[in-house]
């Protein structure tokens, strides 16, 4: 799954929301600034965003494009200027989508490791195996599971959240409780429309 993933997305173009996602988890990492794109929470854009601290990327948020954008948001000019940034002063666009894809393709990995465990919790090894066999050949999730967008993460943060949970209510303990706390609070960072797991969780 990882391979076909990873040779899947390897010369591919940026989707139209990636580069928002990509800015604003990179600066809200580097300048601690969260202005580049509020339609989404920062946990999956930041978590993409890690490896470019080590790249360290071009930008100067003094330029107009991001002061007009700090002080009257607009989604349109969010767009422009994001891609922008891709090649911003010598940028290399290639490598940026690449280090940032990587956390997310990993992520997706994970969740495969998630999906297994529950299934076997539930019904036993051959149905988690058989669930993870679907997941890891499920076209959406292959062409999406690498790219820096929080679909991925909103739905195996639930996935996550719901097997903690599962994992809770048959004994409580504080490293349970602890593991359905971050679950829980990585999904509603992830996406604003995982807000309806609080009625699930209480």
């Amino acid at each position: 799954m990882g391979l076909v993933m990873y040779f899947g997305q390897i010369h591919d173009s940026p989707t139209s929301d990636e580069p928002p996602h990509i800015l604003s988890g990179y600066v809200f990492l580097r300048y601690g600034d969260n202005y580049i794109d509020t339609e989404h929470p920062l946990f999956a854009k930041s978590l993409a965003a890690v490896p470019l601290l080590i790249a360290s990327p071009k930008i100067d948020l003094t330029e107009d494009n991001f002061t007009r954008q700090k002080y009257n948001v607009s989604v349109s000019a969010m767009f422009t200027f994001s891609q922008h940034f891709l090649n911003y002063q010598g940028n290399s666009p290639e490598q940026i989508l690449f280090l940032t894809r990587l956390p997310m393709l990993l992520l997706t990995l994970f969740f495969g490791i998630v999906i297994f465990l529950l299934g076997s919790k539930l019904f036993g090894k051959a149905t988690g195996a058989l669930a993870t066999f679907l997941y890891a050949t499920e076209p959406i999730v292959l062409a999406n599971g690498p790219l820096v967008n929080t679909d991925i993460a909103a739905m195996g943060f639930t996935i996550t959240t719901l097997y903690a949970l599962i994992l809770y209510a048959q004994r409580q303990s504080p490293k349970r409780l602890a593991f359905l706390t971050l679950a829980f609070t990585a999904a509603i960072l992830s996406k604003y429309s995982t807000f309806f797991l609080f009625a699930i969780v209480i």
